[in-house]
């Protein structure tokens, strides 16, 4: 009994200390990123530095019902709050960013109930019922503040959506204009996201997938309650950050009975490099740094697999590995948006 407190403590205690060293993480990188124009912000710009950060918590902490190492769950919350997704809400009112940092915390009710409670009908139900709330309260941030009472404010033009041709935003986020809405991730989160859905494909969990369809089905059809269509593109977004949390845990568990999975995603990476090379020769500043992430990918992807395929572990090895690929993709693509948006 004794133990079994002791064990809870030390739980809570990591627990909380592993949240401060991530808040202080994304709060640093978030002023990294802005840091250089804070001579020239408004008092309502620094809403930029805390709501990534936010964001970027937001989806740290919703990522524990699925992945366990800090590492996943640092990159989770990285690839939501700083994606270029993400970024281009500072292209705008700096209000835009409340609905970024939002809505990764309004989903953790829905999320953390039935992990708690176990499977039953009342807890489906229940769990269903909590996924509502961002499907109701964002809408009705934007409705607030439209009214005269409240400005008008429109923090994104009532107009902004997806469109089919944003596909290229997907493949090569740094290759558009800075004042688009770029949906995609950089480039080693993208490969190291396509093994986190290998994984999630693999244990069946399609649910979450109903979620993720009604974000994309909305963010590409008209406004509803003055609510830019482009806004609601968070709830694939934020599906995806979890992905990149849920692939970098498994490509450093993984075994050999999983090198199918990691030679798929070096064939992804090595396709996606080939795709951009020819792009990147005619037009070197805007596919330059793209062409040179995949291959980048390609390689610590490759290494993963040759690692696994000779029957050995060094997790640290791969840790080191991946978190540096991520951690230089991360760092220079988004100051380099940043930097085209001030």
């Amino acid at each position: 009994m004794q133990n079994n407190s002791r064990n809870n403590v030390a739980a809570r205690i990591k627990k909380h200390s592993t949240f401060a060293a991530a808040a202080v993480l994304y709060i640093a990188f978030s002023v990294y990123l802005y840091g250089p124009y804070f001579e020239n912000f408004k008092p309502l710009q620094y809403l930029f530095v805390v709501g990534g950060a936010g964001g970027a918590l937001g989806c740290f902490t919703l990522s524990r019902r699925w992945i366990s190492a800090f590492g996943g769950l640092l990159f989770a919350g990285a690839a939501y709050g700083f994606s270029p997704f993400a970024l281009g809400f500072a292209a705008y009112h700096p209000s835009a960013v409340i609905v970024l940092a939002a809505v990764p915390w309004l989903f953790c009710p829905a999320a953390f109930w039935k992990a708690r409670k176990g499977r039953s009908a009342l807890t489906t139900i229940a769990s269903a019922a909590l996924v509502l709330p961002p499907f109701l309260i964002i809408p009705l941030f934007f409705w607030l503040c439209a009214q005269t009472g409240l400005g008008p404010l429109f923090p994104v033009p009532l107009d902004a959506k997806l469109n089919p041709s944003d596909v290229l935003g997907l493949i090569a986020p740094l290759a558009l204009k800075p004042h688009e809405f770029i949906f995609g991730f950089y480039h080693v989160p993208l490969v190291v996201g396509l093994m986190g859905l290998f994984m999630y494909l693999a244990i069946h969990r399609i649910k979450v997938m109903i979620i993720v369809a009604a974000g994309l089905v909305l963010a590409f059809a008209p406004a509803v309650m003055q609510t830019p269509p482009v806004v609601w593109a968070l709830v694939p977004a934020l599906y995806c950050s979890v992905l990149v949390g849920l692939g970098l845990q498994g490509l450093v568990l993984a075994g050999r009975v999983d090198r199918k999975w990691i030679l798929l995603c070096v064939g992804a990476s090595a396709a996606l490099a080939l795709l951009i090379t020819p792009a990147a020769l005619k037009s070197p500043a805007a596919f330059g740094a793209s062409a040179e992430m995949y291959g980048l990918a390609c390689v610590l992807t490759a290494c993963i697999f040759f690692i696994t395929r000779a029957g050995c572990r060094w997790r640290p090895l791969r840790w080191i590995l991946l978190c540096a690929g991520l951690g230089v993709d991360i760092l220079l693509s988004a100051k380099l948006i940043v930097d085209k948006i001030f």
